[in-house]
């Protein structure tokens, strides 16, 4: 939220332009308050209409910063996982990716996003048996 903020500051925005039509202004007000949290998906899109890089906002953590970066993946999955809201869920790994994060701690958030991924399919959608091994080799 803060990150946010910072960003609509800098461009002169009110919440309501910020948040333009991909999520209320009420509830844009409560994410950058840190009362609420914003999905994959919906940063994505707001990041995306107010132009700005995907690699430039998670480029302004520093490496004091890490510890909120990663903690910042793992409430957008655990978001994603509860609300079934498997279109965020696939876009994680990509957000990881492009992270400031240590490579081996962004193969290992990957492997999780991809887990909940995993647990998420249907009963009808293939299982892959190669990434439930490499978690059975992780955990």
């Amino acid at each position: 939220g803060e990150l946010l903020q910072k960003f609509r500051l800098e461009q002169g925005k009110t919440r309501k332009e910020f948040a333009s039509d991909v999520i209320s202004p009420s509830y844009y007000c409560k994410i950058e308050k840190g009362s609420h949290r914003v999905s994959a998906e919906d940063l994505i899109e707001l990041l995306k209409r107010n132009n700005i890089r995907l690699s430039d906002f998670f480029g302004m953590f520093d490496s004091q910063d890490l510890a909120k970066q990663l903690n910042l993946f793992h409430e957008m999955i655990l978001a994603a996982h509860y609300n079934v809201d498997k279109d965020s869920l696939e876009k994680i790994p990509n957000l990881i990716e492009i992270s400031l994060l240590p490579e081996e701690v962004k193969k290992e958030q990957i492997l999780i996003a991809r887990g909940y991924l995993e647990i998420d399919k249907s009963s009808t959608e293939p299982v892959n048996w190669k990434l439930r091994e490499q978690l059975r080799e992780k955990v």
